[in-house]
């Protein structure tokens, strides 16, 4: 019996548009997610960019930018907005300013007080030799040596499920892959990925700090991989303590592999080797945010092909489509909503004044959404949009994503295997399908469970 490919009817569209004429934007709290907006959060940020593109909302004092070329202006003013609390924003509790002192001087004691930040937390001068260090290790050649290695784990992740009627799509496909891409990047023996695919299994894929109503029991901000991604503190843990001790053995005997590689890397335009706690914040980062990042995008592009039946038949007709598919993946249902700056000195952002001292939420996931940046209809997925490639999904200015060639390469790789060797799927239960992360940054599934047809 050949199984459809399409989703019941019953399953509720988490895309549907929304009409907000008639209600006021505070009653939306974007920090405490209502079932409403975490289902879907687009007509709210349609709402905001129509009628007021950077809004201070009420419940943090948070400005929200929901427009396109606002947010760039935010994200390429790095001297100005401060990437310190980039996945907390208001959340966390920065030390009291005295008079005379400046939010500049608030960052320096508040870095003082929970150790350095990592790359995604710093701003310059300190983020360019840890940036350019990043550039070297995940160099273009390197990425592109790793595509065999994503096929055949894509294969062998599929192999271990084919013949079964049911899967957990993130536990046996989207939640592995990126996760075991990144370790081969960073030089981790093969002979180990079947511990770190086992440590992996069983954890809940949940962000660091889900919602405001929950930050209080969650990680703290000194902990920035666990922070950034989705995978617990105890994972975590585990591979902190893994690349601690195999970048040990290496700067004490390098042998002709990746991770000795990692280990002797020096920053570029100099002798100085990083610190081993700093080789290993920069892996924490790759694996918590690339982690995150990616399986969301792969939940997403399940989602529209549920949705979307005559979709799923185009690109296993035509898989030279994947690569836009991913880009359209990217921008209609954005994995990252957005990321928090502080304002270290008074600032415009259009023509609205934002104090010192404030925190804005670049609305990535609105942005991308934008009329002024795709005129063609920007609320729809469209398979075919000739544009979709310019998506901001991936952040702009200095701190764009270093892995997004990663994140792309993958997406691409895995759907290619996927479609060869799966010819239909379907929601296994149509009636809970979707189960959002209850997150302010993350916007993705937790979980999705599949009926598979082997090809």
């Amino acid at each position: 019996m050949t199984i459809p490919t399409h989703a019941s009817s019953t399953i509720a569209d988490p895309f549907a548009d929304v009409d907000l004429t008639e209600r006021d934007l505070t009653e939306f709290d974007l920090l405490n997610l209502d079932a409403e907006t975490l289902v879907n959060p687009y007509p709210f940020f349609k709402a905001m960019r129509e009628r007021e593109p950077v809004f201070r909302e009420p419940h943090y004092g948070v400005y929200l930018v929901s427009r396109h070329e606002d947010i760039v202006s935010v994200a390429r003013r790095p001297e100005v907005f401060s990437s310190l609390l980039h996945a907390m924003g208001p959340l966390a509790k920065l030390p009291e300013r005295a008079e005379g002192e400046s939010v500049s001087d608030q960052i320096r004691k508040y870095t003082e007080q929970v150790g350095q930040p990592s790359l995604v937390n710093m701003d310059p001068p300190q983020h360019r030799p840890y940036r350019l260090l990043v550039n070297k290790l995940f160099s273009p050649k390197r990425i592109e040596g790793i595509e065999q290695y994503i096929e055949r784990l894509a294969d062998g992740l599929i192999d271990e499920f084919v013949d079964q009627k049911e899967v957990e799509f993130i536990d046996a496909f989207a939640g592995p892959i990126p996760f075991l891409v990144v370790a081969d990047l960073l030089g981790v023996p093969r002979e180990d990925h079947d511990e770190f695919k086992r440590q992996l299994r069983g954890e809940e894929f949940s962000l660091g700090n889900p919602s405001a109503k929950h930050v209080a029991t969650r990680v703290r901000v000194r902990e920035q991989g666990a922070q950034a991604g989705g995978v617990t503190t105890g994972l975590m843990g585990y591979i902190h303590d893994y690349f601690v001790r195999y970048i040990t053995e290496r700067r004490e005997a390098p042998k002709d592999d990746l991770m000795s590689q990692l280990a002797t890397a020096t920053f570029p335009d100099s002798d100085e080797q990083p610190t081993i706690e700093q080789v290993v914040a920069l892996a924490l980062v790759f694996f918590g945010a690339g982690q995150e990042t990616t399986v969301r995008l792969f939940t997403t592009g399940m989602q529209i092909l549920l949705e979307r039946p005559e979709i799923w038949e185009e690109l296993r007709a035509d898989g030279e489509l994947i690569p836009n598919f991913v880009e359209e993946c990217l921008r209609f249902d954005t994995p990252v909503k957005g990321l928090f700056r502080l304002a270290r000195e008074d600032a415009e952002i259009g023509a609205v004044r934002v104090p010192a001292g404030s925190h804005v939420l670049m609305l990535w996931g609105s942005g991308n959404r934008d009329a002024k940046r795709f005129p063609k209809n920007p609320e729809e997925f469209d398979l075919h949009r000739d544009d979709a490639y310019r998506n901001m999904s991936f952040g702009e200015g200095i701190h764009f994503c270093p892995g997004a060639p990663l994140a792309r390469l993958e997406a691409i790789i895995a759907w290619k295997v996927f479609f060869k060797r799966i010819k239909a799927v379907r929601a296994a239960d149509p009636a809970e399908a979707y189960s959002y992360l209850p997150s302010f940054i993350i916007r993705g599934l937790s979980h999705l469970h599949l009926e598979i047809e082997r090809a």
